[in-house]
């Protein structure tokens, strides 16, 4: 079924882009203190 592979695929990109956004609040906490 091609739909499961666009159920990964979306999957994967919410995967990075959480990573993403904690990456980045990690980044922000750093810098104030």
């Amino acid at each position: 079924m091609e739909e499961w592979s666009v159920v990964m695929n979306i999957t994967f990109v919410g995967i990075g882009i959480l990573f993403i956004l904690f990456s980045l609040a990690d980044v922000n906490a750093s810098q104030k203190n």
